[in-house]
């Protein structure tokens, strides 16, 4: 007699449904509660215009994109994350209309480092974002830190 080989997790699915140990209402309420958070912690982005030479001179065709205020946040928080000498704590995006009109910054900054050297290194990695995404060549930058932790920041 020859032993039916049947997937592990198949057998586990299985079993879990023959002897259930959490009602499934229980399940449900919390699933709905755990998307309920989600959901609320992520916030909807903003659309920000993207600026086109070419379109704003009425060269070529009149065609629009935009870039998701989330998409820009993540894009610069990777580019505020690579030094070991400050991390990005807070990104805040203020927009005038569709455009952008100014980033917040929020770091921390690494014990012993010069803080003028951090915040000028954020503004510009900042504003090769904004250059590279939107195609905006200048935008004001305000840098507050707002704490200052030994070893790196990005780990502390």
């Amino acid at each position: 007699m020859a032993l039916e080989e049947q997937d592990p997790l198949a057998r586990a699915v299985e079993e879990a449904l023959r002897h259930p140990a959490v009602p499934a209402d229980v399940w449900e309420r919390v699933r709905d509660r755990v998307r309920q958070g989600v959901r609320s912690a992520v916030g909807p982005g903003e659309p920000v215009r993207v600026l086109d030479s070419d379109a704003e001179a009425g060269v070529g065709d009149e065609s629009v994109t935009w870039v998701s205020t989330r998409v820009l946040v993540a894009l610069l928080r990777g580019a505020l994350s690579t030094s070991p000498t400050y991390a990005p704590a807070q990104l805040d995006v203020r927009l005038d209309g569709d455009r952008l009109e100014r980033l917040v910054l929020g770091l921390v900054a690494a014990y012993g480092a010069d803080l003028g050297e951090v915040a000028d290194e954020a503004r510009r990695a900042s504003r090769d974002v904004v250059a590279a995404v939107l195609g905006q060549g200048t935008v004001a930058v305000d840098v507050e830190v707002l704490d200052v932790v030994v070893g790196d920041p990005r780990t502390t």
